[in-house]
């Protein structure tokens, strides 16, 4: 577990503050807009998409979010399915020349957890970049 950071107070005190080194807080995040539902989402997808909206804290996703959010619905979709099969039939098939090789689904199975990270990271999913954002809605 990493150390927790010094505070601005803490830092002088000990004189090791440093202007050049303590950043300005970003500002808050606000969202603008409903989140809308892709219309070419196929059933199992829909029920990721929501279950994504619900779950997300409030007010994290906003409507310039949704091509985000609609690859990371495709990849989790992707990973689930190959992963259900790579489940079934095992990590290795017998090719046509008899030889042993790695399942096909395998590579799918790769690529879409990948992108399923990079882009969960993106919408503040995982704990970490959450922790980073602070969505807000502000009242004019």
């Amino acid at each position: 577990m990493p150390t927790p950071r010094k505070s601005v107070q803490e830092k002088k005190l000990r004189s090791t503050h440093r202007k050049d080194r303590d950043v300005v807080k970003p500002d808050d995040v606000v969202a603008k807009g409903a989140i809308e539902m892709p219309c070419d989402l196929t059933a199992e997808e829909e029920a990721i998409w929501r279950h994504a909206v619900e779950s997300a804290p409030p007010n994290l996703l906003s409507a310039i979010d949704r091509s985000v959010l609609r690859t990371w619905v495709s990849a989790t979709w992707m990973a689930n399915t190959a992963a259900a099969t790579l489940a079934r039939e095992g990590l290795d098939i017998t090719a046509p020349n008899k030889y042993r090789q790695k399942h096909p689904q395998f590579d799918v199975w790769k690529v879409a957890t990948a992108t399923q990270t990079k882009t969960s990271q993106q919408l503040g999913f995982d704990p970490l970049s959450r922790s980073k954002v602070k969505a807000t809605i502000k009242e004019p």
